[in-house]
C-alpha cells in the first residue's frame, strides 16, 4: 500500500491534526505527494453536541479499573467539541487539487487544534497503485472500494469482493456451471446459472494453491460485507494487502519471470 496501516487507520479515527498531516497519494499521478492546504481548511461547529453513543459500557468480564477507565472516557467524547471541515489538498508533483470533507473534535477549552477524521475525498484517494497492466474491471471495482473506504467500509468490502470475480474472469476460470455434456446450464427463466464464487476459488486453486488461499480469505470479508456485517477498516485494509499482493503476482512478476526465462533460454542455444 502507498501508506503504512497505522497511517490510514490515523485518517479515519481523529488521529491527526491539521499541522501534522503527512502527504497523502494523489489519485492523478499516484505519487505520494498531496499535501494539506492550511489556509483552505474550514471549520463549522456543531449545534448538537452530546450523543448518547458516546457513553461506554464495560463489558461483561471488566476488571476491577475497566468501569473507571470507561467513565473517563465517556466524559471525554461527551464533553468534546464536535465540527464539521472542508478543506483542499494539493499534489506537489503534478499539481492536481483534491478536495476533502469530515469530521473533527476537540478535548482542549480553546477548541483549537482539533483532531480530524477524514470522511470523503474527491476525487477519491487509491490505497495502493492501481498499475496499468491490471485489468481495468478489476482496477474499476476497486476505485470503488476505495472511494467507500472513509464513509463506508462494509460497502467497501462488497466491492473488494466483486473485484474478485471479475479477477476469475480475467484469469479464464470457469464460470458457469456445466452439464456432463459440456453444456453451459440454463435455469427455469432461461439464464445461464453461475458458478458461486467458492466453486470458482477451487477452481483457480488447482493451477495456483497459494493464491487461491489468499483470495479466499478475501472471499470470507467480501461475503461478511455483501451480508451486511460491519466491517473495520482494519480489516478492510488487510484485505487491500492481500488483493495488491495477488494483483502484483500475476500481472507484474510472472510475466517479467516469463521474460527472464525467455531470455535465457535464448542465451543457453545460443552457447551450447
Amino acid at each position: 500500500m502507498f501508506l503504512e496501516k497505522i497511517t490510514w487507520l490515523s485518517l479515519v479515527n481523529y488521529g491527526k491534526k491539521q499541522s501534522h498531516m503527512s502527504p497523502l497519494p494523489c489519485p492523478s499521478c499516484q505519487k505520494v505527494g498531496l499535501e494539506l492546504d492550511e489556509d483552505s481548511v474550514r471549520y463549522l461547529e456543531l449545534r448538537r453536541q452530546y450523543d448518547v453513543s458516546h457513553i461506554r459500557k464495560p463489558s461483561a468480564n471488566a476488571g476491577a479499573l475497566e468501569p473507571l477507565f470507561k467513565i473517563a472516557e465517556s466524559f471525554a467524547e461527551i464533553t468534546a467539541v464536535r465540527f464539521q471541515f472542508s478543506a483542499f489538498f494539493r499534489c506537489s508533483h503534478c499539481g492536481d487539487p483534491v478536495n476533502v470533507l469530515g469530521k473533527a473534535k476537540s478535548h482542549e477549552k480553546n477548541r483549537e487544534f482539533p483532531l480530524l477524521r477524514f470522511v470523503y475525498f474527491s476525487p477519491a484517494l487509491n490505497l495502493f497503485e492501481l498499475k496499468k497492466v491490471y485489468p481495468e474491471k478489476v482496477k474499476s471495482e476497486m476505485e470503488k472500494s476505495f472511494a467507500a473506504f472513509f464513509s463506508d467500509p462494509t460497502a467497501a468490502g462488497s466491492r473488494v469482493r466483486t473485484s474478485i470475480e471479475f479477477l476469475l474472469d480475467e484469469q479464464g476460470v470457469q464460470k458457469f456451471r456445466l452439464g456432463k455434456d459440456g453444456a453451459v446450464q440454463i435455469n427455469k427463466d432461461g439464464g445461464q446459472i453461475k458458478l458461486p464464487l467458492g466453486d470458482r476459488l477451487k477452481l483457480f486453486s488447482e493451477s495456483d494453491p497459494e493464491l487461491g488461499t489468499i483470495l479466499g480469505a478475501v472471499k470470507a470479508l467480501g461475503n461478511e460485507a455483501t451480508h451486511g456485517a460491519d466491517l473495520q477498516n482494519e480489516d478492510l485494509l488487510d484485505a487491500y494487502d492481500l488483493v495488491e499482493h495477488v494483483l502484483e503476482d500475476l500481472y507484474v512478476k510472472r510475466p517479467q519471470r516469463s521474460k527472464l526465462l525467455a531470455r535465457s533460454g535464448e542465451m543457453k542455444q545460443k552457447f551450447s
